[in-house]
């Protein structure tokens, strides 16, 4: 029984904390995530440094990831009350 307990905990902790982590990766370095990402997938085409728009929409796209997690913690929260 106490490892179903923990199991739901451990689910529920870690999801948010990887959202998070992967939303500020992409909000403090837009550049970096672009990288990882165009070496990573091999059916993209090889691209050249991200210009304005490209960092602006991996801030946006990291800035989402965070505030989605905020809002299932507060669901989450709001559940178990």
């Amino acid at each position: 029984m106490i490892y179903r307990i923990l199991a739901f905990i451990a689910v529920y902790v870690s999801l948010p904390l990887a959202w998070v982590s992967l939303g500020l990766f992409l909000a403090l370095a837009p550049a970096r995530c672009g990288r990882f990402i165009d070496e990573n997938v091999i059916s993209l085409p090889r691209g050249g440094r991200p210009g304005f728009w490209g960092k602006l929409a991996a801030r946006a796209a990291g800035l989402a990831l965070i505030a989605f997690a905020g809002r299932f913690v507060l669901n989450l929260a709001a559940l178990l009350q």
